[in-house]
């Protein structure tokens, strides 16, 4: 009988194939339909149990073994993001503004890698293992700042994971532990990484406008000039990791766009920004970091004569493994 190894080596040609296809051809959160297309095929050709269309693109396929033994599900994702592919590559992006850039056919591919190996050796395998491909993993796409305030009211529910999980992809038969897994670049090749406790941070997200009054700019005193305020409220906000959060707590605030003005010669009116907040404390995320942005953001706004809006929504928690199956 051929070693794992052997077996890796067999269908390496393949892994690189299905993964440079699907990077190729890069699908937004939940219009994976190409990829899933693919999934479920190889998942055919090895004798999986096979369920489709969760969460409108999902798939799921179980391969029971020959022994008996638990469930272990294994948590993959599909889509792409919007990131325009600037490799010049045989198998760049097909599609213009996105891309594979998050590592999700790297995803893909692995899981049915996966599946080819376990159905290899079926009869070797205690218990089943279901390979979970979820869709959306990203926030889906029609998630612009104009749906912001229907985002912030279900951030979860709108989720690839949360959706595939009201599917029921825990269940018949129920998954006795999950696992997952990112590609790691900084990782070498070859090389699995894993540590206790937290290991990815959770993210929230913002939206804030600042509303001033617009003007010519050779007559700046009678405007409230929102771009010199939101430079301001930029600055504040970085004083949050510096000043407001125990040092060596890992904590992130990013102002990710900013957009304000027409005219190099007239003062804008408002000034709208986006960002991101990382953080591996999932409180901080949802009660201490908003309250503080929001104490800073209205001082400066109403010191400057200026109003603002301010949306802020946990977008997922933070990643803690379960310390007890990283000793198994």
């Amino acid at each position: 009988m051929k070693t794992i190894d052997e077996q890796l080596q067999e269908i390496e040609p393949f892994l690189i194939d299905v993964r440079r296809s699907i990077h190729a051809h890069p699908e937004k959160g939940f219009m994976e339909n190409r990829t899933s297309g693919i999934v479920r095929q190889v998942l055919e050709e090895c004798g999986a149990e096979i369920k489709s269309e969760i969460a409108q693109t999902g798939v799921t396929g179980l391969i029971r073994g020959g022994q008996p033994g638990p469930v272990i599900g294994l948590r993959l994702d599909m889509d792409a993001i919007a990131v325009t592919d600037e490799k010049t590559v045989c198998y760049k992006s097909s599609v213009d503004g996105l891309s594979h850039a998050c590592g999700h056919d790297v995803h893909t591919a692995v899981g049915l890698g996966l599946a080819k190996i376990i159905a290899m050796n079926r009869a070797n395998v205690s218990g089943a293992v279901k390979l979970i491909f979820q869709p959306a993993e990203e926030v889906p796409f029609e998630h612009t700042l104009k749906a912001f305030d229907r985002y912030r009211e279900a951030p979860a529910g709108r989720r690839g994971a949360a959706m595939a999980v009201a599917a029921g992809v825990l269940a018949e038969p129920d998954v006795d532990m999950l696992l997952g897994f990112h590609c790691w670049p900084e990782l070498q090749s070859g090389n699995i990484g894993y540590q206790s406790g937290a290991s990815m941070a959770g993210t929230g997200n913002f939206h804030l406008e600042i509303t001033g009054s617009g003007g010519h700019a050779a007559t700046p005193h009678l405007t409230v000039d929102p771009i010199v305020i939101s430079a301001q409220v930029i600055g504040a906000l970085q004083t949050l990791a510096s000043r407001r959060i125990k040092p060596g707590t890992p904590f992130v605030l990013t102002i990710g766009t900013i957009k304000g003005g027409v005219r190099r010669s007239v003062i804008a009116n408002s000034v709208d920004m986006t960002g991101t907040v990382r953080s591996n404390d999932e409180d901080m995320l949802q009660e201490f970091i908003p309250a503080e942005m929001e104490r800073l953001i209205n001082g400066i706004t109403q010191a400057s004569g200026a109003a603002y809006t301010f949306n802020y929504a946990v977008d997922v928690p933070p990643v803690i493994n379960n310390d007890a199956l990283l000793q198994v």
